[in-house]
């Protein structure tokens, strides 16, 4: 329960609970921020990603290359600049097994799933599907 914001000199504020060190971002700067329960990650301009806090998303982050970074509940995602996702964390619903093509433009962690915009505006999706989050094509 803690929020994190990028300022406009790059530094990373945090607030909110702090039960497992979520709020204590190192120093920037980043480029864009994402939180999830008990972790919080940055991603630097050179495509670094550093996350802090606890859990499975602070226990095996991927080296960099990385324009774009979402965090869900207990995993994450990344999106390189071909268009290729890597994702780390929790695994319990396959919300890992991104698809391994290249071409996309965006990706979304949810709480147990992951979203990704494909170049041609197709939405592929990944993980629990229980509420068809994974099974709804948008195109």
């Amino acid at each position: 329960l803690h929020s994190c914001g990028l300022t406009i000199d790059g530094e990373i504020a945090c607030w909110g609970a702090d039960v497992f060190g979520q709020r204590a971002a190192p120093a920037g700067p980043f480029i864009a921020v994402g939180v999830s329960g008990a972790a919080s990650c940055g991603l630097r301009a050179d495509g670094q990603i550093a996350c802090w806090g606890s859990g499975p998303v602070v226990e095996a982050v991927p080296d960099g290359g990385f324009d774009a970074l979402s965090v869900g509940s207990a995993h994450a995602c990344a999106l390189d600049s071909k268009g290729g996702i890597t994702c780390w964390g929790n695994n319990d619903y396959a919300q890992l097994l991104a698809p391994v093509n290249d071409g996309f433009q965006a990706i979304s962690a949810g709480e147990r799933h992951s979203c990704a915009l494909g170049a041609t505006h197709e939405i592929t999706c990944w993980g629990a599907g229980s509420d068809e989050q994974a099974c709804v094509p948008l195109h």
